[in-house]
């Protein structure tokens, strides 16, 4: 993973001191909590640890631009914080749970140590067979696909509302490809080692409406988000309460800012919609909503700077933009082709035999596989655009 940074000794650091945090000190705190304590509290104090220190300003949101907890103690809070309150909450936190909540990959990338597992029977070649390639397509998407679209990064500062869309629609691609591409490579290396952990993204542009993209998004969060918040609300007040809950307990675990407040009740309102159009069959209709969903939503998830979002939100001309227009490079075209391409791809042939499984079966035949290492070859570049993980190290 030394391709993430520049000078990887910081990460070392920063885990190393998480890892003892979390192993020396959160789980014996938990485990005695379990044994003689109420634990209905903890999980969600976990949960929300990471919205505690984004509102007092110790850790930055998490919009997909680069962010990086510079104190150690915070390192990675995000993803050992949710994993350790989901084990909590179900009762299920051991040792080995925690050890993999801390696990360095997870820690830096995500995605979520909701479960792992140790392979028994497969052989060190049959794990390589099936996992190297989704190791090729993981290192594709974030390095060749993903990291060129920070190229475009600039235009967030247009708030004439067409840019805004088109950037949004860019940088939901950008956000993909490179957490996808992590979260791949993850699987991959996990499973070469023989740990067995699941796919964190199943083809999320395969999907027909807002709820089944969700399924297939950051999986091992939406994980969470259930078993913490939507099952245990929806048995108390309903599904309508336990879904506005939902999704305002996931824009606080990326960060206390408005534009995730409004995210997370516009993302709710359209997953509402969603519910009563299939059940009036407007299959058409959850569609076409489901595009304005991913594109405005993004639009609105993006931009932590309220005035400049507000001005997009309003059609308001007069804000005093200051856009610093950067030369785009071929690179980032080509990238931003090949984005579109299996975003495409992924949606128009859905029903089809290769994507039915969602588990990106199409990219790793024989040919998928000799085409991506020749494009990866012909296309990558040391700069590499915006070669960070976009939720990783907070």
């Amino acid at each position: 993973m030394a391709f993430l940074s520049n000078d990887i000794s910081p990460f070392i650091i920063k885990t190393l001191y998480s890892t003892l945090i979390v192993l020396g000190v959160l789980h014996p705190l938990l485990l005695v909590l379990m044994r003689f304590g109420n634990l209905a509290v903890a999980p969600y104090l976990l949960f929300f640890a990471i919205s505690a220190t984004s509102f007092l300003g110790v850790t930055e949101t998490m919009t997909g631009f680069h962010v990086i907890s510079s104190n150690p103690a915070v390192y990675g809070l995000s993803f050992y914080g949710a994993s350790l309150a989901y084990h909590v909450h179900l009762r299920s936190l051991t040792v080995s749970t925690a050890v993999t909540s801390v696990n360095p990959l997870l820690l830096f990338t995500g995605p979520i140590a909701t479960t792992a597992g140790r392979f028994r029977y497969a052989t060190l070649q049959r794990r390589f067979l099936h996992y190297f390639p989704y190791a090729l397509i993981g290192f594709f998407f974030f390095k060749i696909v993903g990291a060129p679209l920070g190229n475009f990064f600039w235009m967030i500062d247009d708030t004439n509302i067409w840019k805004s869309l088109q950037f949004a629609a860019i940088f939901e691609m950008f956000v993909y490809f490179n957490f996808a591409g992590l979260s791949l490579m993850v699987y991959a290396a996990c499973g070469l080692i023989g740990l067995k952990v699941p796919l964190n993204f199943q083809q999320p542009f395969s999907a027909r409406n807002i709820i089944e993209f969700w399924r297939g998004w950051h999986i091992s969060l939406s994980t969470v988000l259930k078993a913490l918040f939507y099952t245990p609300a929806r048995q108390a007040f309903g599904g309508t309460a336990a879904l506005f809950l939902v999704y305002l307990s996931s824009a606080l675990w990326h960060g206390v800012a408005l534009n995730f407040l409004i995210w997370g009740l516009f993302h709710a309102v359209c997953f509402w919609l969603t519910i009563r159009l299939l059940k009036a069959d407007r299959r058409l209709m959850t569609t076409i909503l489901m595009v304005f969903a991913i594109v405005y939503g993004r639009m609105l998830f993006v931009d932590s700077d309220t005035e400049r979002l507000l001005a997009k939100m309003t059609f308001d001309s007069t804000f005093p933009a200051h856009i610093a227009e950067a030369k785009i490079p071929v690179i980032a075209y080509i990238s931003l082709l090949l984005a579109s391409t299996l975003v495409f791809m992924e949606f128009a042939l859905a029903r089809q035999r290769l994507f039915r499984q969602r588990t990106y079966k199409y990219l790793r035949t024989n040919v998928s596989q000799i085409l991506i290492l020749a494009a990866t070859i012909l296309l990558i570049q040391s700069d590499g655009g915006a070669s960070y993980a976009v939720y990783g190290q907070r």
